[in-house]
């Protein structure tokens, strides 16, 4: 049984792509309790905090430690419950790194996944054909199309990702109206990304995180207690229209206190 580690570079949810980052991490709340001191008690963290989902807990999902990175062995129905438990065990305390190995189980035929997508979006006028087009090959989504903002979009991710059959979406060819306007000014970049950051109300990423934004490329720095911290805090910059990339260079220190995150400086 190997000793749990306070502060490490933390690596990448491996299945996380870029932009949607994203739908799934919406106001993960900060774990209560003391810090698991080894791995043993951090993998027992997790197991509770899946078992207390009611669709997870009953999947039995495998839950394993070693050095603060948490492996996750299973099968989950939809892909919006593989997102799901991935969140809820990047939210505990002491977890560096997330390794999803979560399984989908084989999908049907690829045109009965396409009915059911559109199925799922016929209630949303801005969200069905003809204003976006939906194609399936293997269970992968492929949407085109334009939605008004980004909040329409990563509502679009979340309906397609609660679909039995799918497997992987891709959202590369929708096109956010609000961005064609966006100014590509790197201070206003700057000020509307940590603006977001700090605002409880839109994502409660605690510790201290410095903005930096060059030619519409962001650079996140800083400490923050939780894995989901720092993952919520990329999401948040690819949100700000203008954004051209994001290099997340954020630390996860679990001992770290879970204040609010504030103005950089000593």
């Amino acid at each position: 049984m190997s000793a749990h580690p306070t502060a490490r570079r933390a690596a990448p949810v491996r299945w996380l792509p870029g932009l949607i980052l994203a739908t799934w991490a919406l106001a993960a709340g900060a774990a209560v309790g003391p810090l698991p001191a080894t791995d043993a008690e951090l993998a027992a963290a997790v197991r509770e905090a899946l078992s207390r989902d009611p669709a997870l807990g009953r999947l039995g999902l495998q839950v394993e430690a070693t050095d603060g990175t948490i492996r996750l062995e299973g099968n989950t129905p939809t892909l919006a419950l593989r997102r799901e438990a991935v969140r809820l065990t990047a939210a505990e305390r002491g977890v560096l790194a997330v390794e999803d190995l979560l399984s989908l189980p084989q999908g049907p035929a690829d045109r009965t996944v396409a009915l059911r997508v559109a199925n799922r979006l016929s209630p949303y006028a801005d969200l069905r054909s003809p204003v976006l087009e939906t194609t399936v090959e293997e269970g992968r989504v492929r949407v085109l199309g334009r939605v008004g903002t980004v909040g329409r979009l990563l509502f679009l991710d979340k309906l397609v990702a609660s679909v039995e059959g799918v497997a992987a979406i891709d959202l590369s060819g929708v096109e956010v109206e609000s961005f064609a306007t966006a100014s590509r000014d790197d201070a206003r970049i700057q000020e509307a990304v940590f603006s977001l950051i700090r605002n409880p109300l839109v994502f409660p990423v605690a510790g201290r995180v410095e903005v930096a934004v060059a030619g519409g490329d962001v650079t996140l720095t800083g400490t923050v207690p939780r894995l989901i911290d720092r993952m919520e805090a990329e999401m948040v910059a690819w949100l700000v229209g203008g954004v051209t990339g994001v290099a997340n260079e954020i630390q996860v220190d679990p001992g770290l206190g879970r204040n609010r995150v504030r103005e950089p400086g000593p």
